[in-house]
């Protein structure tokens, strides 16, 4: 699981969520608050007005982060059906640790790799 926002949201959970039953409780409960209260989308954590935070700079850098996303929302690759196709093939190049690229980059340099290409 990944967090992708943050919001100012609050609920109530149990103390011990080890138990699967717990967490599946917290978890209708949760989707409960989302979709009755918040119609699907819950307001997102605003830093400037819920964490206090007031520096110039970073509001400097939250405008650009804004205008960045935009362009990126706007960008033809970005309703590409053929996206998830194409980050598939880029994972697959990036570096694996050892060093090295993928199975195929090492045996076209005819090293020897201790990573393990799968």
């Amino acid at each position: 699981m990944q967090v992708d926002a943050l919001s100012a949201v609050r609920m109530h959970v149990a103390k011990d969520l080890r138990a699967q039953e717990a967490r599946r409780a917290a978890m209708r409960a949760l989707a409960e608050i989302i979709a009755n209260r918040f119609k699907g989308a819950p307001p997102l954590l605003d830093p400037a007005e819920d964490m206090g935070i007031g520096d110039s700079d970073f509001r400097k850098l939250q405008r650009r982060l804004e205008a960045t996303e935009g362009l990126l929302a706007d960008h033809p690759l970005a309703r590409s059906p053929t996206l998830s196709g194409r980050l598939s093939a880029l994972q697959r190049k990036q570096v694996r640790p050892g060093g090295c690229m993928t199975w195929s980059t090492c045996q076209a340099k005819q090293q020897r790799c201790s990573s393990q290409h799968r």
